[in-house]
């Protein structure tokens, strides 16, 4: 059985991991000068704004995928 590891789906995991990971995003010119400016806005540097865009679009996402698999669930089979 030669299973193409690419195929297989992937989850998150639970398990706690402590190290720090450092993202590199590539922005148009105007992309980034809309982002200094959001941030000078919030008078945040544009990392701490990026972080915080982040993690709330993670956290919108999940609550999302656990609000679907609830409903999953709780729907009756036919």
């Amino acid at each position: 059985m030669n299973e193409n590891p690419m195929a297989k789906k992937k989850s998150a995991t639970t398990e706690e991991n402590e190290k720090e990971v450092y993202l590199k995003v590539k922005l148009t010119p105007k992309e980034r000068k809309l982002i200094k400016m959001a941030a000078a806005e919030c008078e945040m540097s544009i990392s701490d704004f990026m972080h915080d865009a982040i993690m709330n679009r993670a956290e919108q996402d999940t609550m999302r995928f656990y609000q679907r698999e609830m409903t999953r669930k709780k729907s009756p089979k036919k």
